[in-house]
């Protein structure tokens, strides 16, 4: 499987999500407005999960490897394993590793601890509101994960990569 391959699997399942999300969304009664926001939250999760994971804007999709491999590079030592998994491949192999790795590792990097910690704080303050927008959008990220993830296994493209990586 190539990267370009790979990359369109990625966006794929990345839109299914959005798209069965918009289908729930538009599934709600319009007076049940604590359900739209949880859903409308997570609409938004999975679209950034495109647009800021995946790059969905990229002038081409072969152009995002280009935009996206110093990234990775540069986030790659803080994750050990990952780092050491990169660099014991071979040249022609790393363009499918980023096509798999590079969405998750950013958004885990870059998104993800400070949801965390908007969560905590917003517990420790008492602020239920702030808690519960929190907690479904980590949820929705993690719901995204779970489906690059579950797709990676199914066709034994770097499976578990990031089962060293807090959820």
């Amino acid at each position: 499987m190539t990267y370009s391959e790979i990359d369109a699997a990625m966006v794929a399942l990345t839109r299914e999500q959005r798209a069965a999300c918009e289908k729930k969304l538009a599934a709600l009664p319009g007076d049940s407005p604590t359900e739209r926001k949880a859903v409308q939250l997570e609409l938004g999760i999975y679209t950034f999960c495109g647009n800021a994971g995946l790059l969905f804007n990229a002038a081409s999709r072969d152009h995002w490897l280009g935009i996206r491999r110093p990234v990775v590079e540069r986030l790659l030592p803080r994750y050990p394993r990952l780092q050491q998994i990169y660099h014991g491949l071979e040249e022609e192999e790393k363009p499918r590793f980023l096509a798999v790795v590079q969405a998750e590792l950013f958004i885990r990097d870059q998104w993800l601890g400070q949801q965390r910690t908007e969560l905590a704080a917003a517990e420790e303050s008492g602020d239920t509101r702030r808690a519960f927008e929190s907690k479904i959008k980590i949820g929705a990220a993690a719901a995204m994960f779970a489906a690059w993830e579950a797709w990676r296994t199914e066709h034994n493209v770097f499976p578990h990569l990031f089962e060293e990586v807090n959820p």
